[in-house]
């Protein structure tokens, strides 16, 4: 394997399950600072116990460490619990045995952050049309998914903030994108969907992709802290 894959993987944990028990390779010295810009590989089960919980402490404490990117309690109980809402509609509707995979990386010299959740299972266009029969087209499933409200799952979040029924995950992650000049990108069936400049972006990908990938990527400034409108900022 190349060697700056391998240490790519390497620092992302990614060797953590599958490499014998005993067997720990090692690293140059040189890549050490570069490691820690890395988001660990996990791979979370549906059967797991306290699944939420184990989900929602791995999106704070390894994505959004260190304040990457500055929200307020109410924003940040928000984008956490979007973020949630992809990984249950994956464990709820994806059926993959292999679970769902998710990892990310933080780059020091542009300051983005980028977060990919994904699974194998049969994807958001397959699981929006068995839902509602009138939707025929790949394109129209994702938008239809889009749209704030829109859900197959309703069940209430309860581990995170305020109770938020599904259908707005990717409502607002795609404000937050827009405010923020990020990017979210969804890959699945024949098609990739893009928000990028407060545009939807369309692309036929050239063959069907298994699954369901989600990526978020925001951009980190250290003088911007993220708010909802009726928020009273609190200075001290």
């Amino acid at each position: 394997m190349n060697e700056q894959v391998f240490l790519k993987l390497k620092s992302m944990d990614f060797f953590a399950g599958i490499l014998p028990q005993g067997f720990s390779p090692t690293y140059d010295s040189k890549y050490a600072d570069k490691m820690h810009s890395n988001i660990p590989f996990k791979i979370f089960k549906s059967n797991e116990l306290n699944l939420e919980d184990k989900v929602l402490v791995y999106l704070e404490t390894s994505w959004l460490s260190k304040n990457r990117v500055n929200f307020s309690d109410d924003v940040k109980s928000s984008v956490l619990s979007s973020l949630w809402e992809i990984f249950a509609n994956a464990f709820e509707h994806g059926a993959s045995e292999s679970g769902v995979f998710c990892s990310g990386t933080y780059d020091k010299s542009t300051r983005v952050l980028n977060l990919i959740v994904g699974d194998t299972g049969i994807g958001i266009v397959e699981s929006v049309k068995n839902y509602n029969e009138n939707i025929k087209t790949s394109k129209n499933a994702i938008l239809w998914a889009l749209k704030k409200g829109n859900s197959t799952y309703t069940i209430n979040l309860k581990s995170v903030g305020k109770p938020q029924p599904r259908g707005l995950g990717f409502d607002i992650l795609r404000q937050l994108v827009d405010v923020n000049g990020g990017l979210l990108e969804i890959y699945t069936d024949n098609v990739v969907y893009q928000r990028i400049k407060k545009q939807d972006i369309f692309h036929t990908h050239m063959s069907n992709i298994k699954g369901s990938w989600v990526k978020v990527s925001l951009n980190c400034k250290e003088d911007v802290i993220y708010r909802f409108q009726n928020e009273v900022p609190n200075y001290f």
